[in-house]
């Protein structure tokens, strides 16, 4: 197989698991070309992938290679790979949390990281702070807001996420800080289809709804739950949120919740995020405590969801030396929204 007819192949391919396959044929492809260029765009391409098809797995395993190759060829002209480059770090870092298996060290060591190259390039950290705030949530509750003080002060440029998803993090770190008032007004024009995103308004939404469920506020979380679920409803990128929006309508209808547990469970299975892994499992867990795991839900299933969860949250609090996951898993996170 030529090149040529490999990238027909991947542009051809179903997204997801057959395009990823694909772009890999065609970067060993380019590799034994020796066509430097072609192979660090299709691998920028293997990576946006991963990163947008929902398990991330596949970035975090290329990234390194992928960095290395522009690393060891300064003599490369290319904006357009420059540009590449720092894309993908930044989705890098913010997948970086979603697995237990990259420790805090190794993501505070990419963060640094690109905060020199984009000094380097004369370029604001805002995007930086961006995501180190929401990395260290579920960490270090003081290097968050820390880093959060100096997003809001960082200087807006091309290189940041927008203002949509700056403003969804403001949202988001209010919440943090159990602002809820401070919230809603925030995120005003997100609902009001002001600010429009892809990820946006349900992102939002299922940001609130977490925050209710905390508080036992289920009929606030349930509002946002109906209002979100539309939009992500079977959609693998979209897991948490609607693992959140079941674990909402769970204390409602459970007719309804087992539902929605068919139409996710397809893409839990599929799932080799362990972060998605984990709010589809936490709120299964919920389901089966309210119901007997008969009648709507898929035949051969147990209470095992609980156990699922479990692991994955001993691993996430052990990385991060907190029990944020398993507070969660357990109904006690209140405190964390102060």
């Amino acid at each position: 197989m030529d090149l040529q007819q490999a990238m027909n192949d991947a542009r051809n391919a179903e997204d997801g698991q057959p395009k990823m396959r694909a772009l890999q044929t065609a970067y060993a492809i380019a590799d034994n070309e020796k066509n430097l260029p072609l192979s660090l765009h299709i691998r920028y391409m293997y990576i946006q992938e991963s990163i947008f098809s929902g398990d991330r797995l596949g970035a975090l395993l290329v990234f390194p290679e992928f960095l290395a190759m522009y690393d060891a060829h300064p003599e490369l002209d290319d904006p357009r790979i420059d540009e590449e480059v720092s894309y993908a770090f930044r989705w890098v870092i913010e997948a970086a949390g979603e697995f237990y298996q990259v420790s805090v060290s190794q993501a505070d060591g990419w963060f640094s990281e690109y905060a020199r190259r984009l000094d380097e390039q004369g370029i604001s950290r805002k995007i930086v702070y961006m995501k180190s705030s929401l990395y260290y949530r579920h960490i270090d509750r003081k290097r968050a807001l820390s880093d959060f003080k100096l997003f809001l002060k960082a200087p807006e440029d091309g290189n940041s996420d927008g203002l949509a998803l700056n403003t969804d993090h403001i949202v988001l770190m209010k919440l943090y800080q159990g602002d809820e008032a401070g919230a809603m007004k925030t995120a005003k024009p997100i609902f009001e289809g002001k600010l429009p995103n892809f990820n946006l308004p349900h992102q939002t939404m299922a940001d609130f709804a977490d925050f209710y469920l905390a508080f036992g506020e289920y009929d606030k979380a349930l509002d946002m739950a109906d209002k979100l679920y539309p939009t992500t409803k079977g959609d693998p990128f979209f897991l948490k949120s609607s693992s959140i929006a079941l674990e909402a309508v769970t204390e409602y209808d459970l007719k309804r919740a087992a539902e929605m547990f068919s139409t996710e469970f397809p893409n839990f299975e599929k799932s080799k995020n362990p972060f998605l892994r984990y709010y589809f499992a936490s709120a299964a867990a919920k389901l089966f405590n309210r119901m007997s795991p008969k009648g709507n839900l898929p035949k051969g299933l147990d209470g095992s969801f609980y156990g699922i969860a479990k692991d994955l949250a001993d691993k996430f609090d052990a990385r991060n030396g907190t029990s944020y996951f398993n507070d969660r898993l357990n109904g006690r996170t209140e405190d964390y929204y102060v």
